[in-house]
């Protein structure tokens, strides 16, 4: 059992193991003189990672144990009071600051105290462990102590917020048009620039392998994204109870693609004629003016260690798959820019004004003669229809065709959705039911924004 304790509640000098030169090394076993097989004493001290492996430098790990060997010491309690060079260390969520030390009550010759730390840069382990009857200090104001500056993360992710908590949810897969956010989470880099890149991965689709595509960042269409770690801990302290969890975090809320209408369809031609009708994308970040060395942590380092340190999601496994066939719907009238040409379904995503998704369902698409509005003067071109015992009469827009959907079933048919804020009804009194895919979007934000439940439609077919 171990517990955290003030150090001014020790009301006996602790005694160290080893001599004064010693007591600053790095976990190494104490040396020891002959003793008597019974005699209390202290064999070893050092941290291990979760593996259980030994290890002589704190440096990205998130989790160590201090493992504490003794020999006939069971029901003694030992003091062990950990260095600050090392880094910030954790107990059961309660950190372990300089007025506390641990106190360890021995039940077994081996005993793991499992801490949470931030590590230090380039600071080694200083062991201070202590039995009663010496006053021995130590200096260890001398090692640098200045943060571990490291990239330890970057992915895609959307954001939800529930009665004033934010949290972000990690993922493999988007759209084209689609609104998310770039997470990458750091340490010792508060204040600093990060500098994004989506990348292409894998051959060409979009852009030359390993090379950037376009995005949309606050309004401006281009390969880069920029962005403050700590920015959005600060900008949303008022809104979000949780601000404070992501000080460490550098936050980019971006658009799938870029600005321009026709580089969009470009796009999602692209993307229609690729292998599956999806490509992978990869993300890139440099830290700009950290001043002194940042450590990447992307780029598998066993699979691969030549490649770039600062590259994220370049494994197949783990590659950011892109879409083009999912219409993103925006409170505020925005409708994501898609190419259904070469599709055979579309989706329909809503978003809150809090960014938060809302999936309203896939639909299968049908093509069909597109028609334009007809000369009453022209004497040929028109074919008959008699639809539900009416006649009409159209003309063909050449062999052009168009898209369809129909988001109806049941009987009487209707389209429902509801969940959160967000509930949409929508019922069919036509034997025109279906619509263009674009066209219903509108419908949908509409509705979405509205929450009208009495909305009968007879019939739309045009964009």
């Amino acid at each position: 059992m171990v517990t955290l304790k003030l150090k001014s509640e020790i009301t006996e000098d602790p005694n160290y193991t080893g001599t004064e030169n010693e007591v600053g090394s790095c976990a190494e076993t104490c040396p020891l003189q002959q003793k008597d097989e019974d005699e209390q004493r202290i064999i070893e001290v050092f941290f291990s990672n979760e593996s259980g492996q030994k290890i002589q430098e704190i440096k990205t790990e998130e989790k160590v144990q201090l493992v504490v060997k003794t020999e006939n010491m069971s029901g003694e309690d030992l003091v062990i009071d950990l260095p600050d060079n090392a880094g910030i260390f954790k107990l059961g969520g309660e950190e372990v600051t300089d007025e506390k030390v641990l106190v360890l009550n021995v039940g077994s010759d081996e005993e793991k105290i499992e801490l949470d730390v931030q590590p230090l840069r380039l600071g080694f382990f200083e062991r201070w462990v202590k039995e009663p009857g010496s006053n021995h200090t130590e200096d260890l104001n001398d090692t640098d102590t200045t943060l571990l500056k490291e990239v330890k993360d970057a992915f895609f992710a959307e954001l939800t917020v529930k009665d004033g908590i934010a949290s972000f949810k990690r993922l493999d897969k988007g759209v084209l048009g689609q609104e998310v956010y770039i997470l990458v989470e750091t340490s010792g880099l508060v204040g600093s620039k990060l500098k994004l890149n989506v990348r292409q991965n894998g051959s060409h689709v979009l852009a030359p392998s390993h090379e950037a595509i376009h995005i949309v960042q606050n309004g401006s269409s281009g390969p880069l994204a920029e962005v403050i770690v700590g920015g959005f801990s600060s900008a949303k302290k008022s809104e979000y109870n949780n601000s404070k969890d992501f000080e460490n975090w550098g936050i980019a809320k971006i658009t799938l693609g870029p600005k321009s209408e026709s580089k969009m369809n470009e796009y999602s031609a692209a993307i229609a004629d690729a292998t599956g009708a999806k490509t992978q994308v990869e993300l890139l970040v440099e830290v700009d003016g950290a001043g002194g060395e940042v450590k990447y942590c992307g780029k598998n380092p066993s699979s691969d260690p030549s490649g770039p340190k600062n590259v994220w999601l370049d494994a197949g496994s783990k590659a950011f798959v892109v879409t083009g066939f999912t219409i993103n719907i925006y409170h505020n009238g925005k409708i994501s820019n898609v190419n259904l040409s070469k599709s055979n379904k579309v989706s329909y995503r809503y978003v809150e004004s809090n960014d938060t998704v809302h999936d309203l369902g896939t639909f299968s698409l049908t093509r069909t003669q597109k028609w334009i509005r007809g000369s009453k003067t022209a004497k040929t071109g028109w074919v008959k229809k008699i639809v539900g015992g009416k006649t009409r009469y159209y003309q063909k827009d050449g062999a052009k065709t168009t898209e369809l959907m129909t988001p109806f079933s049941g009987s009487p048919k209707s389209f429902k959705y509801s969940s959160g804020n967000v509930a949409i009804t929508l019922h069919e009194n036509t034997s025109r039911e279906y619509f263009n895919p674009i066209a219903f979007a509108c419908l949908l934000g509409a509705l979405a924004e509205d929450g009208y439940e009495d909305v009968v439609t007879n019939g739309s077919v045009g964009p």
